[in-house]
């Protein structure tokens, strides 16, 4: 049990890093003293060092994974938040229609996620906020080609995924943009 306190510096360290976040690391830590608190046989642990940074990363990744679900999650009292700052023309009064465009939003949401974040803003500038393809290039420092790229690669992504709420973005406005 020494070796807890005798590592826990580093440890501290190592999960601040992992997590990017000193305050939550201090819990994750916590964390690290109730499992080897709660070993029922301490005494076999040959490497304590490597035991503990494993115990530290298996808590990261059950914490980055947490901090994920909760973010992608949209809390009821949110739903007419996000509603209400959609276009009016994908407005609608019916709560229903409206919890499922919230829905389809966020699979979309979750079908882009692997794409950089510049793709990502470009496309949801060009849609949602009304920019043009040189507005969009000046506030990421881009070529306006560039910019029309990443838009065409975001939205053939929806599509490779089978969203058609995807197909309901008109192109032509990307190519008016460029005009």
């Amino acid at each position: 049990m020494d070796y807890v306190h005798q590592f826990a510096p580093q440890l501290r360290r190592f999960l601040a890093q992992q997590i990017s976040d000193a305050r939550d690391a201090e819990d994750l830590m916590q964390e690290v003293y109730l499992r080897v608190l709660t070993l029922k046989h301490p005494e076999q642990v040959r490497n304590p060092k490597a035991y503990l940074y494993r115990i530290a990363v298996n808590i990261a990744y059950q914490h980055r994974l947490s901090c994920e679900a909760a973010s992608s999650c949209v809390p009821f009292d949110e739903l007419s938040e996000t509603h209400a700052s959609l276009p009016s023309s994908w407005q609608t009064s019916d709560p229903e229609a409206a919890a499922e465009l919230c829905e389809r939003l966020n699979e979309i949401t979750q079908r882009l996620s692997p794409l950089p974040a510049r793709v990502q803003s470009a496309l949801l500038w060009h849609y949602h906020d009304g920019y043009t393809c040189e507005e969009i290039g000046e506030r990421l420092a881009i070529k306006r080609n560039r910019v029309k790229k990443y838009i065409i690669r975001a939205l053939a992504l929806c599509r490779a995924a089978g969203e058609d709420a995807a197909d309901s973005m008109d192109e032509t406005s990307l190519a008016r943009s460029a005009a």
